[in-house]
């Protein structure tokens, strides 16, 4: 088959974005501007995943047919996959069979590379080539918006890989071009006017026998990016372990913080507090010995100080303590009808105990005991709680907590009641505390425990206490940097704001707007708005909830977490396709301006450089009177 040349076209029409009505900021100018830094780029590569091995999460598919581009998995040179765009009889190139990829290009390029692989294949099988049917494959660099698909219609550069009649198949053909220096005038003539720009390839024909098997997408550009001098460090969970990593690029390995100890971790959230000398993070690694699930715990930059906030103290401080040990017998008498919901398993914890205990509960009225040994005497006159945990077939696995239950003595063995009672699966048993924030001056943590707002001193405590009548709450609620409000986001409902110590309710700023439920409200460090999520995408809201605007325009793809950076100008954010979960900085104001920075989930960026702290810790024990503030269950006797 007779091969033509790679065409090469330029048309320079500019679709200028406008703006939506509203705040016209300028963020840099606004907080503060910084000392700019200009990274050199050699070979960047812009496509993400160009040989598909991830069924084409990154690409989004354009053309008639629902089914007009798909991931084949052993079908490229070596038998991995590739994709299939199927040919259209309608010759149409603005809405032919394609795949697109929304490109980030950096600041300014110098050099920029397009290749590929592409092979003109049978399309379905039972249908052969017909001689002197036209198959076109075409690729462009295209100008998009936020409401269309890319199209030619306004293309950058544009170039054929087949504009010819066919009659066979062919075998596997590489393509590669290295721009001319006038397309690379008009490329960073749209980047540096705000315009978005999409990669985009595809094939049309005069029939539908054909289809173009398309591998190993790759556009590279030589370079630089610009960006200020950022400010403060950005902490993330991945792989099971807190980590930190610099934004500026010049540490791109991150650092352990700290590592769960078990394989079937569970980490849910990480936040600077307001001075950068402390994280929170909140971890199940000490969940057989909690009244929660999961606990809020503290920990320094460098992973020292590990203590735990939330039902303190830890675990693994009151083994460690050399505090005196005495045992526990606990009677339990069942009060619960068992042979119509049978009891599968009935463990008790003592706080302070290295173990639980495990006994089989009696029928119903039934009573039996078991002895705790070696549990660790807190102090005279504090009175430890206990915890049990049973799983029934009506209810599952339940977690009970009762507060305030014995009083150890080192050295003897004490005696307590226990009623049991599965009415109602658990009652008030409480569960994981997750979604994280603190107050502006580091004195205090909120967070959710199930969907209900609660709050603790960072000095740590009991299960801390509720922080205003709330419920149904979905996301983190948001100490606000400047004053006492907290925005949520509430389910069904949207994102609300509250001042909890005056107000009653909260009052709706942002409804669902596109058929989402707007989530993950992060403040900007002046209070003068804030950044949210809705149906997997970044919005910006005045903090009146006014000026609403979207800020990116994802498919198939989520945002999660919204950090904002200490200038305010940039945001760091979790952007999931399927199971990958990659970590994005992006200039808000102007989304054109992004690029990846590492691997991870849930993060944020600290108001300051980290540093040690310049005194200790809180204590790690809470005076007595902190473990009063508790939640009482029915049908416990003491």
């Amino acid at each position: 088959m007779k091969k033509k040349k790679l065409l090469l076209v330029v048309l320079l029409v500019f679709f200028v974005l406008g703006m939506l009505p509203g705040l016209k900021l300028s963020p840099v100018t606004a907080f503060g501007a910084d000392v700019l830094q200009t990274t050199p780029l050699t070979a960047y590569e812009l496509v993400r995943n160009g040989s598909f091995n991830y069924n084409m999460l990154w690409w989004s598919k354009r053309g008639a047919g629902s089914n007009n581009a798909q991931v084949e998995a052993t079908i490229d040179p070596q038998g991995g996959p590739a994709v299939r765009i199927f040919s259209e009889s309608d010759a149409n190139f603005a809405t032919a069979s394609a795949i697109y990829q929304e490109l980030y290009l950096p600041d300014a390029i110098t050099k920029a590379t397009v290749g590929f692989k592409v092979k003109v294949a049978q399309a379905f099988e039972g249908q052969p080539p017909v001689q002197g049917e036209l198959i076109n494959g075409w690729w462009a660099i295209v100008h998009i918006d936020s409401n269309n698909a890319p199209d030619l219609t306004n293309n950058i550069v544009s170039g054929a890989v087949f504009e010819q009649s066919q009659s066979a198949f062919t075998d596997w053909l590489t393509y590669g071009v290295e721009i001319p220096s006038e397309y690379i005038t008009a490329l960073n003539a749209a980047r540096a006017n705000k315009q978005r720009l999409a990669f985009i390839l595809g094939t049309i024909s005069n029939g539908s026998r054909f289809s173009l098997l398309v591998d190993d997408i790759a556009i590279q550009v030589d370079g630089s990016r610009t960006h200020p001098n950022f400010v403060g460090e950005i902490a993330y969970i991945w792989d099971g372990k807190l980590q930190r990593i610099s934004p500026n690029g010049a540490n791109p390995q991150p650092q352990t913080i700290w590592s769960h100890p078990n394989e079937a971790y569970g980490l849910f959230n990480v936040r600077w507090n307001p001075t950068a000398t402390e994280l929170a993070f909140t971890s199940d690694h000490e969940s057989p010995f909690s009244a929660f699930s999961a606990d809020v715990y503290g920990i320094r930059m460098d992973g020292t100080g590990l203590r735990r906030i939330t039902n303190a103290p830890s675990h693994a401080d009151m083994q460690a303590s050399g505090l005196g040990r005495g045992a526990v017998r606990v009677s339990v008498t069942n009060n619960y009808n068992t042979f119509t919901d049978p009891i599968a398993f009935f463990r008790i914890y003592v706080q302070g105990a290295p173990e639980w205990g495990v006994l089989t509960l009696p029928s119903q009225f039934g009573t039996t005991e078991v002895t705790i040994p070696s549990v660790v005497d807190l102090g005279t006159g504090v009175i430890q709680d206990i915890v049990f945990l049973y799983s029934s077939s009506a209810c599952g696995a339940v977690r009970r907590y009762v507060p305030g239950f014995v009083d150890i003595v080192a050295g003897q063995t004490v005696s307590a009641n226990l009623v049991f009672d599965g009415t109602g699966c658990g009652l008030s048993g409480v569960k994981e505390a997750t979604r994280l924030s603190w107050k502006r001056d580091g004195s205090e943590l909120g967070y959710l425990v199930v969907s209900s707002p609660f709050r603790i001193s960072a000095a740590g405590g009991g299960p801390g206490a509720p922080w205003w009548q709330g419920a149904g709450l979905t996301t983190s609620p948001a100490w606000s940097p400047v004053n006492n409000q907290v925005l949520y986001g509430r389910d069904l409902v949207g994102i609300e704001r509250i001042e909890p110590d005056t107000e009653q309710g909260g009052t709706l700023l942002v409804p669902p707007q596109q058929g989402g439920y707007p989530d993950y409200p992060a403040w900007l460090p002046n209070g003068s708005g804030f950044l949210y999520v809705e149906n997997g995408n970044l919005f910006y809201s005045s903090s009146q909830g006014a000026n609403i605007r979207q800020l990116t325009f994802f498919v198939n793809e989520f945002v999660h977490q919204p950090s904002v950076s200490p200038d305010g100008a940039y945001v760091v954010f979790e952007r999931q396709s399927g199971d990958f979960k990659l970590l994005w900085l992006m200039e808000w104001d102007n989304p054109t301006n992004m690029w990846p920075l590492t691997q991870g989930q849930r993060p944020d960026w600290s108001r300051v450089n980290p540093s040690a702290p310049t005194n200790p810790s809180p204590t790690s024990t809470p005076p007595p009177e902190q473990l009063t503030n508790r939640v009482y269950l029915p049908s416990v006797t003491r």
